[in-house]
């Protein structure tokens, strides 16, 4: 395919938008059928990232493979399972060109392909499935990581390009629209906490709390807890994750058997680094700040006026929605592994600095 007809990304985006309504999982298979089917892939791959274990890591996925191709499974929960760090950049800390946008592989891993290959993600779950490259969009939404999305081609197949990644980019919007509208719906009138299951050893339901009742109601939810039950029940060890919910389960006995409560409970969010809702000169106010700053010396570093800079701080105050730097170092504390602030001291000494160049220019 050289190139995609109007007419063509019209009707899309308009599907997209209008046809789906109340169906997220249909939804999904469209947008990824879309994305198979313009990208050029063998297949195209959606998951959903959340915190688990105090880290980031898809906790649900679809795979749908092009028209006319063979199906195939990709052990994406492996990377939970055996909790396989990310090759490219921490979800939590994302360039903001990658937000709502397709990415060519080179772009996405230091080192391109090649890189990739040496990964233990590639490895253990890329390579076992014969996938070979990627052209994927990552979405944000609300400053939290709402969906993942993208073509992927098979070992042997030639690897994405521009032209590519062009065909796509007219539909990267309504794609994403369309994948944050999947997940509010999904949510809405799902409780946030813990709901409740009894089951039998064969995964039957017994009783369901009104939060269980509600996940049973998405689709092929009871197949999957059949599956999760049984396995549990051969003594094999549980998958922590199952459509999107942590489990944790206890076996009770008595005169009627055994039965298994099981207690699905939701991850929480993969929050971005508040750095990716500021500009870059707004990211370097607000370290400055949250290190200890004066106004006065981040306008001196920044060559602005005093005022100029509280302005600025004001702003970032508003879009972190957050009221004082009490606030603001806290906020910034809370990704200390991620960014290293520097200290008031070297701060100061780089704005004496600064104020004596200016003097001897």
């Amino acid at each position: 395919m050289s190139g995609v007809g109007t007419g063509k990304v019209a009707r899309a985006v308009d599907a997209l938008r209008t046809d789906f309504g109340g169906r997220p999982e249909e939804l999904r298979a469209f947008a990824l059928d879309l994305v198979a089917d313009i990208g050029e892939g063998a297949a195209a791959l959606w998951y959903e990232v959340a915190m688990v274990k105090d880290n980031p890591y898809p906790v649900r996925h679809m795979v749908r493979p092009a028209k006319g191709a063979e199906p195939f499974a990709l052990p994406l929960t492996r990377q939970l399972e055996e909790e396989i760090p990310w090759p490219t950049v921490d979800p939590r800390l994302p360039p903001r060109a990658w937000n709502r946008s397709f990415v060519l592989l080179p772009a996405i891993v230091d080192g391109g392909r090649d890189a990739l290959r040496e990964s233990r993600l590639y490895r253990r779950v890329w390579q076992p499935a014969g996938m070979e490259d990627q052209l994927r969009m990552v979405v944000y939404h609300r400053g939290e990581h709402a969906a993942w999305i993208g073509a992927l081609r098979r070992r042997g197949d030639p690897p994405f390009t521009r032209a590519d990644r062009r065909r796509l980019a007219p539909l990267a919007d309504a794609i994403s629209d369309a994948l944050v509208a999947a997940r509010e719906a999904e949510r809405t009138g799902e409780p946030e906490r813990s709901g409740d299951l009894l089951t039998t050893t064969d995964g039957r339901v017994l009783f369901a709390s009104p939060a269980g009742e509600a996940w049973l109601a998405r689709r092929d939810a009871r197949g999957r807890l059949r599956a999760w039950v049984r396995a549990v029940d051969r003594g094999e060890a549980p998958s922590a994750v199952l459509d999107g919910f942590r489990l944790r389960w206890s076996r009770l006995r008595g005169a009627r058997g055994t039965r298994y409560l099981v207690q699905l409970d939701r991850p929480g969010p993969v929050v971005v680094h508040p750095a990716f809702r500021l500009s870059r000169t707004q990211c370097d106010v607000a370290r400055l700040a949250a290190a200890g700053a004066t106004a006065a010396e981040i306008a001196s570093m920044h060559g602005v006026a005093t005022e100029t800079a509280r302005g600025q701080i004001k702003q970032i105050y508003q879009l972190l929605d957050i009221a004082s730097r009490a606030e603001l170092a806290r906020v910034f504390a809370d990704f200390t592994p991620h960014v290293e602030l520097p200290t008031l001291g070297a701060l100061r000494r780089a704005s004496a600095r600064l104020r004596h160049e200016r003097r001897s220019a």
